[in-house]
């Protein structure tokens, strides 16, 4: 039997265990986003690999006759867009160039460096001047309540039995023999002509660094659209890639016979398929993850809300007690979570490492999953895994580096047992 200081001390144990998990579960989930993030990147850089071996001059002209031999008006539309593009950014540029500003440009520029040299001390100074009058106390609260006028708050003779007027009065009496004037309006006119002379030099030298941010700008535009313009030829062929791949999805891997450089297509769009699969993947094994981790925040925050209530009142469960059944009912889980994280921890890896896409294109009907983890995890949590296997029931992969598949019946041992 245990008490509720055995409980307790257990609890605080398995929180900890449950919380240190919890990092571990959200630090996986983070880098299988990050790795999902790479293989994007990996299967822009197929697409474009797979435009560039169909269109290796890669031209508006050469794309419309590509899309007349295949019969894809969707490449026709690409090549169009890439020419209004390419209009309108000479049009763009043209436009920047024959800008006054643009065109004035550099002798501008020497202009206002010699004006900041100019006006950048002045400003420093002015602005160290204010500071010295703002050092003194109640001197920015004194001039901004407008003391010693009329618009100022205390008036008449009860002021005299105010403290904030007598304090008031005591600074300004401190300012006007600090500055050695005769009374606090002229200490005032001081202020008010070095708040303005600081606020003008500071006003001329933002606009000075303006004007040198809008020519900095007018520049960086021009070059944006110049390097946009050069960089059009590749985006032509990773859009044009993009829909062949798309296109040889719908069709089957023979469709490559129709492309030019057939081999070479049919191995950047092997890399496509195969990586557009590791990436569904791990957005598969994310959502998993994801759901086995909300059962582990429910079971800790149960765990949690009945360590409080017993810590809350311990003199009500001073005599409670918990069979062997029942402690081992709320604790001895978290080792399964450790178990299963591992588990993710190994696919995602397997999943993600994995480059040898041309083992992938020799093959007509295979499963991209067992490829990729030597068949050493079930995968059935993947509705495409799953289906695969339900349309393949007496088919199972030989760990011979993926070369062939076996009509014997299929064995995995399951990756996720959820009696553990």
């Amino acid at each position: 039997m245990y008490d509720v200081d055995d409980f307790l001390k257990q609890a605080s144990a398995e929180l900890a265990q449950y919380e240190s998990q919890e990092q571990q579960f959200q630090g996986l989930l983070s880098e299988n986003e990050r790795r999902a993030a790479e293989l994007r990147e990996r299967r822009e850089a197929a697409w474009a690999q797979l435009g560039a071996s169909v269109l290796p001059v890669p031209t508006a002209e050469a794309l419309t006759r590509l899309a007349d031999q295949l019969r894809l008006p969707g490449l026709k539309k690409i090549a169009d867009e890439t020419t209004e593009r390419r209009a309108e950014i000479e049009r763009f540029i043209a436009e920047i160039e024959g800008l006054p500003a643009y065109q004035d440009r550099e002798r501008r520029r020497v202009h206002i460096v010699a004006e900041l040299n100019e006006v950048q001390p002045l400003c420093e100074f002015a602005e160290g001047e204010l500071q010295k009058l703002r050092k003194l106390p109640g001197m920015q609260e004194l001039y901004d309540e407008r003391w010693g006028t009329s618009h100022y708050e205390h008036r008449g003779l009860l002021r005299f039995f105010n403290r904030e007027f007598l304090e008031d009065w005591r600074r300004a009496d401190d300012i006007v023999k600090a500055l050695g004037v005769a009374n606090f309006a002229e200490a005032a006119s001081k202020f008010k002509q070095r708040l303005e002379n600081a606020r003008e030099m500071t006003e001329a030298v933002q606009r000075l660094h303006a004007e040198q941010k809008r020519l900095d700008k007018l520049e960086q535009d021009r070059q944006d659209l110049i390097d946009e313009q050069e960089g059009l030829p590749a985006v032509q062929q990773q859009r044009a890639g993009q829909m062949l791949a798309e296109t040889l999805a719908t069709r089957g891997k023979d469709g490559v016979r129709d492309l030019p450089a057939p081999e070479d297509a049919l191995r950047a769009y092997t890399v496509i398929e195969g990586v557009e699969h590791q990436t569904r993947y791990l957005e598969e094994l994310s959502g998993k993850m994801r759901g086995d981790l909300t059962q582990l925040l429910d079971r800790a925050g149960r765990l949690r809300e009945e360590t409080r209530r017993y810590e809350s009142n311990r003199h009500r469960y001073r005599n409670k007690r918990f069979t062997d059944e029942q402690f081992g009912k709320r604790f001895g889980r978290t080792a399964r979570y450790t178990k299963i994280h591992d588990r993710y921890s190994n696919m995602s890896e397997r999943v993600y490492v994995f480059h040898e896409y041309d083992r992938g294109s020799a093959l007509q009907d295979f499963l991209w999953w067992d490829l990729m983890t030597d068949g050493r995890f079930d995968g059935n949590f993947i509705p495409e895994v799953a289906e695969w296997r339900h349309h393949h029931p007496h088919h199972s992969y030989i760990a011979d580096h993926g070369s062939s598949f076996s009509s014997s019946s299929m064995s995995h041992t399951s990756a996720f047992d959820d009696n553990s």
